[in-house]
């Protein structure tokens, strides 16, 4: 958000999680493709898959960011389809969160837009925090805060 933004009438929202690495290494020597087609879309799969040193830091940071956008949703539902969460690689590098499906119309009536994603690993430990915007409901007190 750049300053000249117009915030008013919106709030944040935010989810972050934390993944040890080796959980999910466990996951993928345990139940191989069955895990990574059950959670991941075949882009994050290639990409992960694309450096076998970093498979299993890469899949954890991907599920990190995907653990953080239900905490962010607040998503109730254990129907989840986990690929409707899709970390998505641009060419410089850079990834955004990007929904599919029933996840994008839960974000829609939630009136959230506007994901970004920060992600990080090292060895042990991967980590992502997600931020949206999410726009004030009319007459249902949802998105505002007033401080006493």
């Amino acid at each position: 958000m750049t300053s000249g933004d117009d915030v008013e009438g919106s709030s944040l929202a935010l989810g972050v999680d934390l993944v040890l690495v080796a959980d999910v290494a466990h996951s993928i020597e345990q139940f191989g493709a069955r895990y990574t087609r059950r959670l991941f879309t075949d882009s994050e799969i290639g990409y992960c898959m694309s450096a076998p040193h970093l498979v299993a830091e890469r899949f954890a940071v991907r599920f990190a960011a995907k653990e953080a956008t239900t905490k962010l949703l607040r998503v109730e539902s254990d129907a989840l389809i986990w690929r409707d969460i899709e970390v998505e690689r641009d060419a410089r590098g850079w990834c955004d969160i990007v929904l599919h499906g029933d996840v994008r119309d839960m974000a829609r009536r939630q009136g959230l837009s506007d994901f970004a994603l920060s992600m990080s690993h090292e060895r042990a430990y991967a980590m992502a925090t997600v931020v949206a915007r999410r726009t004030r409901f009319p007459n249902s007190g949802r998105g505002t805060h007033t401080a006493t």
